[in-house]
């Protein structure tokens, strides 16, 4: 059987996230995550990629990214990170899903990880 896998060299999709007045950007030509305003269009904030994958979720004001090992959050009005740490993640293999306060997200062992968006803590797994 053939494994399929991800290529971790670009974001996994190039859609614009909304969320307040602020939209996101990851595109598919870019190596950087771009916030800018709706009203005008200028540029909040950019960053660089690194090991981050895709864009998981909006949260209370912070953008929350999956990567390679981790998933972390950063502010939108600054660009600064909203928790204390990157947390670390074992093998995530998908984009997972926000309910309310939580984000469940697939590991690669056939686990999931429950993560508090406002505290940036695994509850469970």
């Amino acid at each position: 059987m053939r494994r399929l896998l991800l290529r971790t060299d670009h974001w996994q999709d190039a859609t614009v996230v909304v969320a307040n007045e602020y939209a996101l950007l990851t595109l598919p030509d870019s190596q950087d995550l771009i916030c800018i305003t709706l009203l005008d269009g200028r540029e909040v904030w950019r960053q660089p990629r690194g090991r981050r994958q895709a864009i998981a979720a909006v949260h209370q004001g912070n953008v929350v990214l999956i990567g390679q090992e981790a998933v972390e959050a950063i502010q939108l009005a600054t660009g600064e990170p909203a928790w204390q740490a990157v947390l670390p993640i074992p093998g995530p293999a998908g984009r997972g899903f926000r309910h309310g306060r939580w984000f469940v997200l697939p590991l690669a062992r056939g686990e999931a990880a429950t993560i508090d968006l406002e505290s940036g803590r695994m509850v469970a797994r």
